[in-house]
């Protein structure tokens, strides 16, 4: 992770993928800009890191209120400092404490969009299991719950990405590229299932759920 001369944290990584994510949130974000009202619109960040998705997509996107947490305030400064760099500062919510795991520090309001990126892989399976069982109960009834990292797909990884599992579970034996049949069974168990998976640049994947009682209702 960089710093740059203010006080933002700067991640290559995520400056690369977030337009590419974005560009697959568009569609969602005008069902909802055009199903809900202003106030209803807003996008909840699991793991937001340093602030910079979540200034970005506020960024375009003036009415999407965006509320990013993470399971550590370290980034506060940083993510404070991209919504003032990128204009959106009434927009971006301060970082708040959100550590899935923990029922209690998961908010009370609903949302239409929940998002976590590169999370899964990097975190115990139990973390997954919590985001998935705390998104289904804070999801907007029509809302979405949106992940984005690399998956392993019928078992097989990209070879780009079989070093790169390696090296997470050497790491962290409990770390690893998550197979998406594990994903969607777990999905099954708490009322979602994925309705969307789009490739991204360097074999990442985007992939949406939705709440299986709400998709023949829109």
């Amino acid at each position: 992770m960089l710093t740059t001369d203010d006080k933002r944290q700067f991640s290559p990584a995520a400056e690369r993928n977030q337009r590419h994510i974005f560009e697959r949130l568009v569609p969602w974000i005008n069902h909802f800009t055009q199903n809900l009202t202003d106030d209803e619109l807003s996008l909840l960040e699991i793991a937001s890191g340093t602030g910079q998705h979540a200034a970005y997509f506020s960024s375009q996107v003036p009415l999407l209120r965006v509320y990013p947490s993470d399971r550590t305030l370290n980034a506060v400064a940083s993510v404070a400092s991209w919504a003032s760099a990128l204009n959106v500062e009434g927009r971006v919510a301060p970082l708040r404490l959100l550590d899935v795991t923990i029922n209690d520090q998961w908010p009370s309001e609903r949302h239409p969009i929940i998002y976590c990126a590169n999370m899964i892989h990097i975190s115990p399976w139990s973390t997954t299991e919590a985001l998935f069982v705390g998104a289904a109960s804070r999801l907007h009834p029509h809302g979405v719950l949106v992940t984005y990292g690399p998956y392993r797909f019928d078992e097989s990884l990209a070879p780009s990405n079989i070093a790169f599992d390696e090296s997470l579970r050497a790491r962290d034996p409990r770390w690893g590229i998550r197979e998406i049949g594990a994903l969607d069974a777990l999905a099954a168990r708490v009322g979602l299932k994925r309705v969307e998976t789009h490739s991204c640049p360097a074999n990442n994947h985007l992939l949406i759920f939705r709440h299986t009682s709400t998709l023949t209702k829109d």
